[in-house]
């Protein structure tokens, strides 16, 4: 995490002491809608890069690439849409493990934890689940998707937390635990206060997520 985020910082840092705001790039953060929906047409009339960077949102790095190198915006774009991929890959085979198990357990009909007799997986699950996807990603706009992905993950990080209070005060010394959280109970006392606080700055951000 250190290495990647040092990265991160490091090429902002260089992506926008090297960009040069044209008329065409200001003209793209003026058009791009912002995640609520809406066009943003609030950008000052000489505005700094950091500001149409901004603006132009996931597409600020492709644009601004595109200027630094040949097919910049290119490569960007489909390395983009590669991890995309993959990382859409990850979601179907865990969201359907998620069904599985929750079908095993008798939370779903149990249709969901039928496994496939050849190749021994959760068929029911994986198909369901790559049908719910790929529905919303039609039907739905696809920012407020992202948004409301995002909030789900804070609520269920906050689960993980109020989890670790219930099971080290009920089950105590009765369990053998891999990892003992220091400072316990006031590390995820800290995690559910901040959880609760993100997801309800999350409002500003995205209020229909």
């Amino acid at each position: 995490m250190l290495i990647v985020v040092t990265l991160y910082i490091l090429i902002g840092v260089v992506m926008l002491g090297a960009i040069t705001v044209t008329p065409d790039l200001l003209e793209a953060a003026r058009a791009t809608d912002s995640i609520g929906g809406t066009t943003i047409t609030d950008l000052p009339a000489d505005p700094a890069v950091w500001q149409v960077v901004g603006h132009l949102g996931e597409f600020g790095l492709a644009q601004a690439v595109g200027q630094l190198l040949p097919y910049g915006t290119l490569i960007i774009l489909l390395t983009g849409i590669l991890s995309s991929l993959a990382a859409l890959n990850a979601t179907t085979f865990s969201s359907s493990r998620v069904g599985y198990a929750l079908g095993h357990d008798h939370v779903f009909p149990e249709s969901f934890s039928r496994i496939h007799a050849e190749n021994q997986t959760p068929y029911v699950s994986v198909v369901l689940s790559g049908t719910l996807i790929a529905v919303m990603a039609v039907s739905l706009p696809l920012a407020q998707v992202a948004a409301a992905t995002d909030l789900m993950f804070l609520l269920l990080f906050l689960q993980v937390n109020y989890s670790m209070i219930k099971i080290r005060r009920e089950l105590g010394e009765e369990l053998t635990y891999g990892y003992l959280a220091p400072w316990f109970p006031y590390v995820p006392m800290i995690g559910i206060g901040t959880k609760l606080l993100l997801a309800v700055y999350f409002f500003n951000y995205s209020p229909l997520a």
